[in-house]
């Protein structure tokens, strides 16, 4: 999927050119040609398809990009409360990467605000449930306030935040957080920044994509931290020419957790474009809330995810698009560096599944 830009090329020929210029990649290594497969809003539900086509329309963007932005959004709303069982030892929980590969003034700030307008409204509804527990708290006797613990602000974003600080913030709210960013560059960046670049906070975030439990030592701490299968959902958007920084001096395997999506530039903007409906609008809260209100189980005396079980027509349809996936991959004609995405689409075509099963 090509978008246009002054010079003739398109983010996705400037971000090879990029790499290959910095060594980072061979010529043979980046895809030569590209196919625009528009993103299938047709299976989303109405309500949702419906706020990505208008939002777009509003904001003079592509219904691809803003639908790269909206998926992470109802899979952290989803959050860990949902498991999908594919074998007895292979489940996978909704944990969505994206990032959009755009130019500067592509529209990529105002697509993703919009789509992260729910989890702005939740975000208050936590900020107003701490609130009120901190007048609770500060009304209580001095030797009461003393023996009972400070009320945590739950968070379902992060924004500006280190592997540390991540480690705090996910207890808070186990369901689960979304680090929405309008430039990925700046979390790219910040990986390791207060180790003097030597930390191992890349590697952390890989273990984050894949889920299980990580644990925290620190000199600081009295003892370890111990986070049970932490679930992140991560997108943004990222400038062509800065590309090549999700594939790390060592290719790594970051990018290949990615779902990439290069939109189309439109070929005109309208300056009197109309605004998203607001029945439009809180049709789409409405879709997400119904997500972040689903519950998970209790597994052992602790909260766990209800699992949801392939039978029948529905294990045939996703035993089928494995198999292809799988082909694909051991397709001789596929790029090497290729291989590493459409290995990733294993865990994928489970993931999505789940966001669109419950969604429905």
């Amino acid at each position: 999927m090509a978008e246009d830009t002054s010079d003739g090329l398109s983010p996705a020929d400037i971000a090879r050119d990029e790499m290959i210029a910095a060594g980072y990649v061979k010529p043979s290594r980046w895809v030569d040609t590209y196919r625009d497969i528009p993103f299938p809003l047709e299976v989303l539900p109405p309500a949702i398809a419906d706020y990505i086509r208008a939002t777009a329309r509003s904001g003079n963007a592509h219904p691809d990009m803003v639908a790269t932005f909206v998926i992470p959004v109802l899979a952290a709303c989803v959050g860990n409360t949902r498991e999908l069982g594919y074998k007895d030892d292979w489940h996978e929980q909704a944990r969505v990467w994206t990032a959009v590969l755009a130019t500067s003034g592509g529209s990529k700030s105002p697509s993703i605000k919009r789509a992260f307008a729910p989890i702005r409204s939740i975000q208050r509804d936590l900020r107003a449930e701490h609130n009120a527990a901190m007048d609770d708290w500060k009304a209580l006797p001095d030797a009461e306030q003393r023996k009972t613990a400070k009320p945590k602000l739950r968070q379902v974003r992060v924004d500006n935040v280190t592997i540390e600080s991540l480690n705090r913030v996910i207890p808070t709210h186990p369901r689960g957080v979304i680090l929405g960013k309008d430039e990925l560059t700046g979390w790219l960046a910040g990986h390791g920044q207060y180790k003097g670049g030597r930390g191992d906070d890349r590697q952390q975030w890989l273990e984050l994509w894949s889920g299980g439990d990580i644990i925290v030592n620190r000199v600081t701490l009295d003892e370890p931290l111990i986070l049970e299968d932490p679930f992140v959902c991560l997108t943004g958007g990222i400038q062509p020419d800065k590309a090549h920084m999700m594939l790390g001096q060592d290719d790594d395997g970051l990018v290949y957790r990615f779902l990439l999506s290069c939109p189309p530039a439109l070929d005109d903007e309208n300056a009197d474009s109309p605004s998203v409906p607001r029945h439009t609008q809180e049709a789409y809260e409405t879709a997400c809330r119904a997500l972040y209100g689903l519950q998970g189980t209790m597994v052992g005396g602790h909260p766990g995810p209800v699992r949801i079980r392939l039978t029948g027509p529905g294990r045939a349809a996703v035993v089928e698009q494995m198999q292809r996936i799988i082909n694909e991959k051991r397709h001789p004609d596929l790029s090497p560096t290729l291989r590493g995405y459409w290995a990733k689409f294993e865990a994928y075509l489970l993931r999505l599944a789940i966001v669109l099963v419950e969604a429905w």
